[in-house]
């Protein structure tokens, strides 16, 4: 047997206070309070779906993010890492996971393809090419002390658009080799988009030019 039980208000025991409030005419459903969630949430409307939350184990070379989050369920995602490294003064660096295949693994083609461009917020530094074998992320080196390293967060665009190339782009803060903060802008790429615009995007490596780290990261996929 079937029961159907019609609202429009849930109100707390002995209160006339409205917990739940239901709109016959839109279907809306206004919660006036903090909800805790159990179990997991999901919906075609969910703007942030969380698909990762990792720490990254001190003495990671490197570390690659595959097609088992970055795939055709999303065409954006979004990246937050941060990380000190085992060596002083050196850059963090990207490349991307690149297939013809919309449902394959993606895997890191050789050449020097990548285009990046990155300055500082404080002053005139810059980091360029159009022709490099990696992107590099700031265009300041990090430091291993007490307190440095480096963290960003970056928005991985067109990851299933075969007439433009994928491209990373964001924002971050550098603590340098003497201590001092200091912002910066990114921008990551296929630098031959004629040839690399048809390839799907199915992940991504971060690393630094030397050295291991240990970290954080978080990917969103974002509808």
């Amino acid at each position: 047997m079937v029961s159907t039980l019609k609202v429009n208000k849930i109100q707390i025991p002995n209160s006339d206070s409205d917990v739940i409030s239901l709109d016959a005419s839109s279907g809306n459903i206004t919660i006036p309070k903090n909800v805790t969630f159990s179990g997991t949430v999901s919906g075609s409307n969910i703007y942030h779906e969380k698909l990762l939350e990792a720490d990254i184990a001190a003495g990671t070379s490197d570390y690659s993010v595959d097609e088992t989050y970055i795939n055709s369920s999303f065409d954006e995602y979004r990246i937050y890492f941060n990380a000190k490294n085992s060596n002083d003064g050196v850059d963090l660096r990207c490349q991307l996971l690149l297939t013809t295949s919309a449902s394959g693994a993606g895997s890191i083609i050789s050449g020097n393809l990548y285009s990046y461009e990155t300055s500082a917020m404080g002053g005139a530094t810059y980091g360029a090419n159009n022709g490099s074998s990696y992107a590099t992320i700031s265009p300041i080196t990090s430091g291993n002390g007490t307190g440095e390293g480096i963290q960003f967060d970056g928005v991985l665009v067109n990851v299933n658009d075969t007439t433009q190339c994928t491209v990373m782009n964001g924002q971050g803060s550098n603590i340098t080799t003497n201590g001092a903060t200091g912002g910066f802008n990114f921008h990551v790429a296929i630098g031959s988009p004629p040839t690399y615009g048809a390839y799907y995007c199915r992940g991504f490596k971060l690393y630094f030019g030397a050295g291991t780290f240990s970290g954080k990261i978080r990917v969103y996929g974002i509808k």
